[in-house]
């Protein structure tokens, strides 16, 4: 299987004339996926370590669905994506949401 990174579709030329899931080859050409390929997004997230409203939110979230046997690998993964879905909330107000969405989401899991 040959794993393939992706460019930003907004990146690339002719962005808005791509059809989705098409794989560049020469030219303006492009052609769908074959069998033996995956695409792979890389996604590189830029927050600190010591984030503090991912590291409170995982600790009140561990607590809160402890009853739930969720591993606390698991939560902090949810809040991590939550805080990199939220890169664009105002400082003053992430931490409460990066703490509910981070919730909504595993309410969601446990269903």
């Amino acid at each position: 299987m040959i794993a393939r990174a992706v460019i930003h579709p907004a990146l690339m030329p002719g962005a808005a004339r791509d059809p989705p899931g098409a794989v560049r080859t020469t030219g303006r050409r492009y052609r769908a996926p074959t069998s033996d390929e995956s695409i792979t997004t890389v996604h590189a997230s830029l927050l600190r370590p010591d984030d503090p409203s991912v590291r409170d939110a995982v600790h009140r979230l561990t607590a809160e669905f402890a009853g739930h046997r969720l591993p606390a690998p698991l939560v902090e993964s949810v809040v991590r994506g939550s805080r990199d879905d939220l890169d664009s909330v105002p400082a003053p107000a992430l931490p409460e949401m990066v703490e509910r969405l981070a919730r909504q989401r595993l309410i969601e899991h446990v269903g």
